[in-house]
């Protein structure tokens, strides 16, 4: 065994043979068993032939043809089998087949691995790919170059990522092609962008991958039987479209006290999507109907000449008033306006406003396009804010938790933007938003007021207008007909699949 042992030393076998070193010998430089095994058979089978009956005589031949061959085996009766079961049965006994076989397992050259990993509580990446049999050393590198495009520090539990790992290359005396290093690693960033690390020499380089967005249209309708949201998802309306429509009609629709069991949604609108489908983002509504009490109040995207986009009635009417009947999402009316009994004070006065209660940090919209008249404390209002709209009208928000980024005294604002968050600051019992309109600097009831209407469209703007009317109607029909023609065909191959 010896001679075996320094085999390599003696003989380079890679220059005679076209294989790699690894698949000859084990990492302690010794031959590997199959071969070994081989050898050693073949030395015992030549013994045997060549002393046969005393002599090496052509009857050695008539042995060798005398062997049958194991059952299975090609000219043999038996099932087809591998070839690696009958190879050497035919000179091998029982148990050296056997060693070969085992030999060849266990020196089997390992396949390329991917796996999928999540990081848990109190895990970190550098700890699972060391546990996955990355190195200290390299899984720093590794978590080095993911740095460049992510924040390591701010990774939660549940973020996932995918390793893949291939054989290592036999280049020194103790390296062996047995084992695996990591050779590449995605981690997702967010639905459009992914971080991919990859091996380079004893390096690894980070590459940030942003997947392709398209625009897409869906069209969705919903019956209202609960909650505007929850009928709208039961209809496979995301929320994120039903919330830009309370914005479109905000200002002549209350979604608190106007909407109604069997009031009904109509909607077109846009979804950014990647290749795969998965929606990074929602756009536009091109077209919005909210039927209420049986009137129907349909909606058009419209951009007109001047480059400016709104939305119309379809005699194209701007739906935007003056003032947002209701300047906050999802409040309840608390108190209203008129006379009562003061919460705090504990005798009868003037309410001057409107209350809407929500939890804080809701947020408040400006109820009209405006400057920002004042901004600050103001006594028992508490954080307050007062917008001019125009020479005689002008809304206030009070008891705020606080303002919104970037709001100041003087500033220009536009209808539906945030301004503030609903607090209870001031003289306040819980957190709620006071809203008031002031007509010629006195305070009116909100709900009484005859607010104008926007503007309309007239001559080449309406025409083009019209005709974007017709298309857009035909788009939604077209696409609810063709949602209605799936889904039946959906229900028509399942029914045959249960039968």
């Amino acid at each position: 065994m010896r001679k075996l042992d320094n085999f390599k030393a003696n003989i380079s076998i890679h220059k005679f043979f076209r294989v790699r070193e690894r698949y000859l010998l084990t990492r302690s430089n010794r031959l590997r068993a199959r071969y070994g095994v081989m050898a050693l058979a073949v030395g015992v089978l030549a013994s045997g032939l060549m002393f046969h009956d005393g002599s090496a005589d052509s009857s050695r031949y008539d042995s060798l043809a005398s062997i049958e061959p194991l059952a299975g085996s090609p000219g043999s009766l038996g099932a087809g089998t591998d070839d690696s079961d009958f190879r050497y049965a035919s000179v091998l006994p029982d148990n050296l087949i056997d060693l070969v076989r085992r030999s060849e397992q266990t020196d089997a050259v390992p396949e390329p691995q991917d796996k999928d990993f999540v990081i848990k509580s109190g895990q970190t990446i550098a700890g699972i790919l060391q546990n996955a049999g990355v190195s200290g050393g390299e899984a720093y590198k590794i978590v080095e170059a993911l740095s460049e495009y992510l924040d390591v520090r701010k990774i939660r539990a549940g973020q996932s990522f995918k390793a893949r790992f291939e054989p290592a290359e036999t280049t020194t005396e103790n390296e062996t092609g047995d084992s695996m290093v990591l050779a590449e690693m995605v981690m997702d960033i967010d639905p459009l962008k992914s971080v991919s690390i990859s091996k380079s020499g004893e390096d690894f380089s980070a590459e940030l991958k942003e997947k392709e967005v398209v625009s897409k249209t869906y069209a969705g309708a919903a019956e209202i039987q609960t909650s505007l949201y929850g009928s709208a998802a039961r209809s496979g309306i995301p929320s994120q479209a039903i919330a830009k429509m309370i914005r479109m009609y905000s200002w002549s629709v209350d979604f608190q006290r106007d909407i109604r069991r069997d009031d009904r949604i109509e909607l077109l609108y846009e979804v950014m999507e990647t290749e795969d489908g998965e929606p990074v983002k929602y756009g536009e509504i091109i077209y919005a109907n909210l039927s209420v009490g049986g009137l129907d109040m349909p909606l058009y995207r419209f951009e007109g000449k001047n480059g400016e986009t709104g939305y119309y009635d379809h005699n194209g009417r701007s739906i935007k008033k003056t003032l947002m009947k209701t300047p906050v999402d999802g409040a309840r009316m608390s108190s209203g306006y008129g006379m009562r009994k003061h919460p705090i004070l504990g005798y009868g006065k003037m309410h001057k406003g409107v209350d809407f209660a929500a939890p804080v940090g809701t947020p408040v919209y400006a109820a009209g396009d405006g400057v920002l008249e004042k901004v600050g404390r103001n006594g028992g209002y508490g954080n307050y804010i007062r917008l001019r709209h125009n020479s005689t009208l002008k809304t206030a928000y009070a008891h705020l938790h606080k303002f919104a980024p970037g709001i100041s005294a003087g500033q220009r604002v536009k209808q539906g933007q945030v301004i503030a968050y609903i607090g209870s600051t001031g003289r306040s019992t819980g957190p709620h938003l006071h809203y008031e309109v002031l007509m010629d600097g006195a305070q009116v009831n909100p709900n009484r007021i005859d607010l104008p209407i926007g503007e309309s469209l007239e001559g080449e703007d309406l025409n083009k207008f019209k005709q974007v009317v017709k298309q857009i109607n035909k788009e939604y029909k077209d696409r609810m007909n063709g949602m209605k023609y799936a889904y039946s065909s959906d229900k028509g191959e399942d029914k045959n699949k249960a039968g």
